[in-house]
């Protein structure tokens, strides 16, 4: 039950230029000579998210002599992500793997024991906060994060943010974390029993979708 807009016109962002990326920078207190700009900006197309990790790298801990001789080095997002993993606390790892289970936002009090850890990957661009006290990993961090994990982390991890949804009556996502947990008897479960609330809000058609994946 969700409808297909067409747009009107489609626009292609193009990377920042080293003016935009200078003034990005400086949001950050970081300061480079015109040719280091311009270089960042060659090896990263002007890409904001690899900038955005570039700063990441210098806020743990890499000067930026380091950080610039680093990114022509290893230019793609997964390898710059994978340094930058390996720099962050033990808390923030697992609740950056946490995350990347999650296919809409999550809410961030279910995370109220990791509020250091959830401001320390706001606080480097790898997740955002949302209007409502929602929070998502922007979403090539997720995929790339997501990708990462074991079989068997990925389960555990599904039916943790199950217990989430359940937990705040948004039961067609506690389905689809089951369904990715391995679970089709929980998902159906704990769908039916309240479908008639999750048809009322719109949700029967994701359902059934996930159920139709599933069986296939």
């Amino acid at each position: 039950q969700q409808l297909l807009v067409e747009p009107d016109a489609h626009y292609v962002l193009s990377g920042f230029t080293p003016l935009e990326a200078r003034a990005l920078l400086a949001r950050h207190n970081i300061t480079l000579r015109d040719s280091d700009t311009e270089q960042l900006c060659r090896v990263t197309r002007g890409n904001p998210l690899l900038l955005r990790l570039f700063v990441a790298l210098h806020q743990l801990g890499e000067t930026v002599p380091d950080a610039l001789r680093m990114i022509p080095a290893s230019p793609t997002f997964g390898l710059l992500l994978d340094r930058i993993r390996k720099r962050l606390t033990a808390d923030e790892r697992q609740l950056l793997e946490s995350l990347s289970v999650y296919r809409r936002a999550a809410p961030a009090d279910a995370f109220a024991a990791h509020v250091t850890a959830l401001n320390g990957l706001l606080q480097r661009g790898l997740a955002q906060r949302s209007a409502d006290d929602a929070v998502a990993l922007q979403a090539a961090v997720r995929d790339v994060v997501y990708r990462a994990l074991s079989a068997e982390a990925r389960a555990q991890l599904h039916v943790q943010a199950a217990d989430v949804c359940s937990a705040r009556a948004e039961f067609t996502e506690a389905a689809h974390h089951a369904l990715q947990a391995g679970q089709p008897a929980l998902a159906v479960w704990t769908w039916f029993t309240h479908r008639e609330q999750e048809i009322q809000q719109g949700q029967a058609g994701s359902v059934a979708v996930n159920l139709a994946v599933d069986a296939d």
